[in-house]
Order: C-alpha cells, then sequence, then structure tokens
C-alpha cells in the first residue's frame, strides 16, 4: 500500500518514519506553505512556532521555512514526491504565483488545487513538469465536473470523500479514470458527515482563520476544540458514526482491487496519531479509540470504539490502542 500523508510541522515526523520502516510505504507528503504567503484551506498549523519577545507573540516565519526545507532535503533523499497544498476558493496573485514556481523549483512534484479557476491559472502559468490534483474543496460529484477538471489539467483524482462507501460508484468511475491514466487516490480517515449542510461553510470559515486567530487558539483556546460544539460535530452522537464518510481500517480489504493511493488526514494530529492512522491501514486492522486515527472525531469528548461489526458506540472509558 502506499500512502500520500500529512506534515504536521514536527520534524520528527520524518524521523519516525524512517525508524518504524514506514518509509517505503509513503508516496507523497503533503504540506502547506508559509501561511504570510499562502493560505491553505485550514486553520495555520503553527503550533511549533509561536515565538514569545516580552509580552509579544509572533508566528516564527524563518523557522518555519527551515522546517519546510528540511522537509524537501528529506522527500528528495528517500525519492518521496513532495506535495504544494493550494486547497482555497480563490485563485493567486502575481507574487504568490511566483512563489509557488519557487516551490516547484525547488522539488514540488505535485500541486493540490481547490477550484476551477486555479487548476487553469496552473494549468497555464507553471511550465515546470509537475502533476496536478483535486482538493475535497474542489467539488467533483457529477461525472462531467470530473471530466471537465480532468480535460483542464487533474492528472491525480481523489475521490469526493461522500462517495468512499458507494463501491459500485467508485469501482466504475476508477475503471473509466485508469484507462485515462489518470492516477487515483481514496481518502480513507476524514469522518465527516456524509452530505453534510455545514461542510461548505466549514471549509469557507476555515479559509478565512487568520495567523493571529490561530496563535490565540493554540494559548487560550485549547480546550474549546474538544467539545462538540458545532453542528455536525454534535451530530456525531445523534446520528452515529457510521454516517460518517471513514473507512474502518477493517474494510480497506474492499478497496485494495483498485490501485489506490490512500490519503491520511491530519495536518494538526501528532506524529504518533499519523504514524497510528498508516499503521491500522495497512495492516487492515484497528481496536483503539478512534479519535487516534480519524481527524474528525478528534472533536469528540468522550472515546469513540468499533465491536467491530458496524456497531460504533460512545461508552468506554479506557484506551485498549493497537498503536
Amino acid at each position: 500500500m502506499k500512502f500520500s500523508i500529512p506534515y504536521n510541522c514536527d520534524t520528527q515526523l520524518l524521523t519516525e518514519l524512517l525508524q518504524q520502516n514506514l518509509i517505503e510505504s509513503v508516496e507523497d507528503i503533503y504540506f502547506a506553505a508559509n501561511p504570510e504567503i499562502l493560505p491553505s484551506g485550514r486553520r495555520p498549523k503553527i503550533k511549533n512556532y509561536i515565538k514569545f519577545n516580552g509580552d509579544e507573540v509572533h508566528f516564527d516565519s524563518e523557522n518555519y521555512d527551515q522546517d519546510i526545507d528540511q522537509l524537501f532535503h528529506f522527500c528528495h533523499k528517500h525519492r518521496i514526491k513532495i506535495n504544494l497544498l493550494l486547497n482555497f476558493s480563490s485563485i493567486l496573485t502575481v507574487e504568490q504565483l511566483k512563489y509557488v514556481q519557487q516551490m516547484i523549483d525547488m522539488g514540488v512534484k505535485i500541486v493540490t488545487v481547490g477550484n476551477m479557476e486555479l487548476l487553469k491559472q496552473i494549468k497555464d502559468s507553471i511550465t515546470s513538469d509537475i502533476q496536478i490534483q483535486n482538493s475535497v474543496y474542489f467539488k467533483l460529484n457529477h461525472r462531467k465536473e470530473i471530466f471537465n477538471a480532468i480535460s483542464n489539467g487533474i492528472a491525480i483524482f481523489l475521490f469526493p470523500p461522500n462517495k468512499n462507501h458507494k463501491l459500485q460508484y467508485i469501482n466504475a468511475l476508477a475503471g473509466i479514470l485508469r484507462s485515462h491514466k489518470i492516477q487515483l487516490k481514496l481518502m480513507v480517515n476524514e469522518g465527516c458527515l456524509i452530505q453534510c449542510n455545514h461542510r461548505y461553510n466549514c471549509q469557507k470559515d476555515s479559509q478565512k482563520y487568520s495567523i493571529e486567530s490561530a496563535i490565540n487558539d493554540y494559548l487560550n483556546n485549547v480546550e474549546k476544540h474538544r467539545v462538540l460544539d458545532h453542528p455536525c460535530r454534535e451530530y456525531l452522537n445523534q446520528y452515529g458514526i457510521e454516517q460518517t464518510n471513514f473507512i474502518h481500517p477493517h474494510e480497506i480489504k474492499n478497496y485494495k482491487h483498485i490501485d489506490f493511493t490512500y490519503k491520511i488526514v491530519g495536518r494538526s494530529f501528532s506524529t504518533e496519531n499519523i504514524l497510528c492512522s498508516m499503521k491500522a491501514y495497512k495492516s487492515g486492522s484497528y481496536k483503539g479509540d478512534l479519535r487516534r486515527i480519524i481527524e474528525n472525531f478528534k472533536h469528540s469528548v468522550k472515546p469513540l470504539y468499533t465491536s467491530y461489526s458496524k456497531t460504533y458506540f460512545l461508552t468506554k472509558e479506557n484506551d485498549k490502542s493497537d498503536c
């Protein structure tokens, strides 16, 4: 199995991939560029780059860039593709486009885009040999939309996660896309509610998150993000987590006949949890608290377990995790 994994701004992740013999399973590592220059569709992941100067606090942009350089060196050495995230709803300014070209010149091989206008801009402006992938922000739910995106340059197709459990749909579309030499990705551990009415607004709000707001959250509002205070998160208890789009590691065997790269979500995860997710899907087995491997479940204040027989519940208090 090959994985697309997130860079969580922890250089220890790179060390652990080697020490835990997982490096051969990594197809690409996706990352967010410096948030002072480019948004990334999510709250800036700058927890490790909050710098204090007396009573003042700011984002340590220099060290962020240094760690991104380290990521690039690591990926070059181990022949891992570098995937730059442009998963937002706008297009690039002239200066941002120059910055993206610099990233490509440094070794970015995949650019993930969030909308059709941005796809066309990248396709028309970047002459380097790169692959373009659609983000989950890119609304591609209908076949006409999908093939329009492919005709405009999408070479790596990420299946919409709300289709994750529609195996007949996946099989049929995968066969067509493979005949067009399109590489396929499947997002396995996001965990949003299927066809959630709040999904668009959540994505839109995430794009507006400033560096200052992120710093304030990390310093003052940590516990707030462990509570099911958003409507969609409260629904996890109301409807049950089987109504979400995550694929349980036990179910991954149903997808292995298709040549997928499996996308692990979790730029806000700890290194331990990212590796735990990888190992769970690689082995096709997991018996612990699902908050450790499913990104959106981390907001639950209670443990999330499965028995496993499609019976999900929120009851056990002791974590007997596989990881």
